[in-house]
């Protein structure tokens, strides 16, 4: 499952996982610097 983020401030670097009640194991998570996007 997926989602896309559209960071708001220079500062919104954080990576949060969560499933709700139920537990999870999360073997990987691979994360990249974001380019600027066009405001329109």
């Amino acid at each position: 499952m997926t989602q896309v983020v559209y960071p708001e401030t220079e500062n919104s670097n954080e990576v949060k996982i969560f499933s709700g009640d139920e537990q999870i194991k999360v073997d990987s998570v691979d994360v990249w610097k974001m380019a600027t996007t066009n405001f329109y």
